[in-house]
């Protein structure tokens, strides 16, 4: 698939993407990020489907600037995460874009092949507010205030 590169205007404020279908999660997510001390504003997708528009900006999402770091959750039905993160990955515009796997498995194999498919970092998925504002925290300090991040075009 041939895609026009085009740069897209970004200001000062940090962006996260949750990519996540569980109904339970998605409002722990909203609470931390909004009671958090960060000037980092969540964006969420409901669907691998609805997360690679709003990545390469398809649709509604035109002109809508790249987030600056994609949460995952590996838990979505099926491999509807991986080949989620596959994409990302093969799409010249979106591979350096960061992407932090969060699963629920006690399983180190589910470890491994987040990191296989080049996950930046996989995490403990948060199961309650608590932990979720702890989650925020840590991506807030290291991930939007330590690390420097590349630039992103589509």
């Amino acid at each position: 698939m041939s895609r026009t590169l085009r740069t897209t205007q970004r200001d000062d404020s940090n962006t996260v993407l949750l990519i996540c279908d569980d109904e339970e999660t998605v409002p722990r997510a909203r609470a931390a990020f909004d009671d958090a001390e960060t000037d980092a504003a969540l964006q969420l997708a409901r669907s691998p489907e609805e997360a690679l528009a709003c990545l390469r900006g398809c649709g509604q999402y035109e002109g809508v600037a790249l987030p600056d770091l994609v949460l995952l959750d590996l838990d979505m039905a099926g491999e509807s995460a991986y080949e989620t993160l596959d994409a990302i990955r093969d799409d010249p515009g979106l591979k350096r874009l960061p992407v932090i796997a969060l699963t629920t498995s006690p399983d180190r194999e589910e470890v491994v092949r987040s990191y296989e498919a080049k996950a930046n970092a996989c995490m403990r998925k948060p199961t309650d507010e608590e932990s979720f504002a702890e989650v925020v925290a840590v991506v807030d300090r290291f991930w939007l205030q330590r690390v420097r991040l590349p630039p992103l075009s589509r």
